[in-house]
């Protein structure tokens, strides 16, 4: 079973190394996010829920509770009146999310002429047709319920424009064809 911790503001890869250390395979999902400044893009890693640790694999007994409570920023599990369980297919979004420990990479997205998207690669084209663009900001969002509330995560793209030659069906567009075209002539 997967419990949902609620930690300090900033605390939640604290609260992560203290449990791990402890043995609890704990997640705090973390993402890439895009910003624009002075006209050039950069990354920067955010938690993709801020204040929250999420605990896998999880019989929680009384001994667990007093072992996790003292641990760094915890405050609380989340639950009415009592730790609850996240229901299974919930946990399975964490377990996405978690992205096998890594940040969630901004997913490429092809933008065809007529205007629709073709996703390539992330996260988000597991999702797809159940997904916000903001194709300015180079964000997309998608909604998943945690805990019975819906959260609206919002997770950075890439996005190429398709030109009408990568849309003819004959041609190669896979990565370094277009150096072939290059060569200088001898």
């Amino acid at each position: 079973m997967m419990y949902v911790l609620q930690t300090k503001p900033g605390q939640d890869d604290n609260a992560v190394r203290d449990l791990e250390r402890l043995g609890y395979r704990s997640y705090a999902p973390r993402r890439i996010a895009l910003h624009r400044r002075g006209g050039t893009w950069w990354e920067a890693e955010y938690p993709v829920f801020p204040g929250y640790v999420f605990l896998d694999d999880l019989e929680l007994t009384d001994v667990d509770y007093h072992r996790i409570m003292p641990c760094v920023g915890v405050i609380r599990f989340l639950g009415h009146g009592a730790p609850e369980p996240l229901p299974e297919h919930e946990a399975e979004y964490i377990r996405w999310l978690h992205n096998g420990g890594k940040p969630i990479a901004p997913s490429e997205v092809r933008i065809r002429p007529d205007g629709s998207m073709q996703y390539v690669s992330g996260l988000i084209s597991s999702y797809a047709g159940r997904v916000e663009h903001n194709s300015r900001q180079r964000r997309a969002t998608i909604r998943i319920s945690i805990a019975g509330k819906l959260h609206r995560i919002t997770l950075a793209v890439r996005y190429v424009q398709q030109t009408d030659l990568m849309a003819d069906p004959g041609v190669d567009t896979s990565p370094g064809v277009a150096q072939d075209c290059m060569m200088p002539v001898t």
